[in-house]
């Protein structure tokens, strides 16, 4: 029963595993500034070690007006939380 309760947890690891290691080196991959205030405010040194290490060959998107704008519409549409840094 043990093992029935872990096992979805440790497929979406193998798939999450498997897309950092095989699938995600053949895409452009991006980070924004929001991301990476989240990652910074990270307390956990270990956690936060290995977020900066996944992604420290990233390139970085800028956050502009307009992507704020995009993201506060996105948001208002689908009815998501906001967080700290919903931009609004």
């Amino acid at each position: 029963m043990y093992f029935q309760e872990e096992a979805p947890y440790l497929c979406l690891r193998d798939l999450t595993q498997l897309f950092w290691r095989d699938i995600s080196p053949h895409f452009d991959v991006y980070v924004s500034e929001a991301v990476l205030d989240v990652i910074r405010a990270t307390t956990e040194v270990n956690l936060r070690k290995a977020l900066e290490n996944l992604i420290k060959d990233f390139e970085v998107l800028e956050m502009t007006e307009e992507a704020i704008e995009l993201a506060d519409t996105y948001l208002s549409h689908r009815r998501l939380p906001r967080g700290h840094s919903g931009g609004g």
